[in-house]
């Protein structure tokens, strides 16, 4: 599977007049994060997130639904922070429940996803008709959804400043369950991010040699490429909620208008590794070559190790000699 499963449900209680919306958010090791709402069916219209909606748009629509259903009536923000611990308490006494998503999203079942869910909620409510639509996305694809649908035209406008115009472009790794805001991150400190696109071809060219896995064959930006963040600068013109950073990577430099509140992957997964440098007769490049070269220099190690060992063996036998000829015989 890719690096993220998400799962968006909307849903009506058979029984009482109440819906629900939310949706759930697993790594591949099975952590999560969620958030849900419950509401009566009379504010239905105030819910306008819908399924078909890419994530980020669902997510901010459901966020903005939280807020006029809790405003509109009181006594649902508490039933919604009751509901919100449930789910909290679901998760803690059943550690697996990400893995059971994740194992039967593997085998293709949205029926069997949809039981699990139906299940997992079944103390809290009864008889829930429920609808789910499923996205698999990499960090890469997820970071590029986040770039398109977390900034607004007028901060884009500030990256065509005159001295940001002939930067490249990426955007930051979202990681949206262990990740922290960019505004944590200090100068200097390596970040994770992926490339929206390129001001030059030789830029391009000269990433996509050195970090070859990390792009597909019409040359995306496929895989989490790792750089130094240069400089953080929040600007006036557009307000607290967007930061605008440089990025260094190989002697390339990148621009971004990053959300504040958005969690960017912090380094701690495998950093991508660069080419070797090519060079003639370099057994690097020739797995076996290299595999028997490794065991060509343990041979000898093992070697080395041996005569010293005998040498050792033998010392210690000769003063063992001589002690017993000049104590013992003499």
């Amino acid at each position: 599977m890719k690096d993220l499963l998400i799962l968006k449900y909307k849903g009506q209680s058979k029984i009482t007049v109440e819906g629900y919306a939310g949706y759930f958010v697993v790594k591949r090791n099975g952590d999560m994060r969620f958030k849900a709402l419950q509401y009566p069916i009379t504010l239905s219209s105030m819910i306008t997130c819908k399924l078909s909606d890419p994530f980020k748009i669902f997510q901010r629509k459901l966020s903005d639904s939280i807020s006029k259903v809790t405003q509109r009536s009181p006594d649902f923000r508490t039933i919604n922070n009751d509901f919100s611990k449930y789910i909290r308490g679901r998760i803690s006494a059943d550690p697996s429940f990400g893995i059971k998503l994740l194992t039967a999203n593997k085998v293709k079942d949205k029926e069997v996803i949809k039981s699990l869910i139906i299940e997992f909620f079944e103390d809290w409510v009864e008889q829930l008709k429920l609808d789910i639509a499923i996205e698999e996305v990499s960090y890469s694809e997820f970071s590029k959804q986040m770039s398109t649908f977390s900034t607004t035209e007028d901060a884009l406008s500030v990256l065509s400043r005159d001295d940001l115009k002939n930067l490249s472009e990426a955007y930051p790794i979202v990681d949206p369950i262990n990740g922290k805001p960019i505004t944590s991150f200090d100068i200097g400190e390596q970040i994770y991010f992926t490339v929206l696109r390129f001001s030059d071809d030789e830029s391009k060219s000269k990433l996509i040699e050195t970090f070859s896995d990390s792009f597909d064959e019409s040359g995306e930006n496929i895989e989490p490429l790792v750089g130094k963040l240069i400089s953080k600068e929040l600007v006036e013109d557009i307000g607290s909620e967007f930061m605008l950073i440089k990025i260094g990577c190989e002697g390339v430099y990148f621009k971004a208008i990053v959300y504040t509140s958005v969690n960017i992957m912090s380094p701690t997964v495998s950093v991508p590794k660069a080419k070797v440098p090519f060079v003639a007769n370099d057994p690097r490049h020739n797995s076996r070559k290299y595999d028997e070269l490794k065991d060509i220099e343990k041979e000898k190690i093992n070697l080395v190790d041996l005569l010293i060992a005998m040498m050792l063996v033998g010392g210690i036998v000769l003063a063992v000699m001589i002690i017993i000829y000049f104590f013992f015989l003499k």
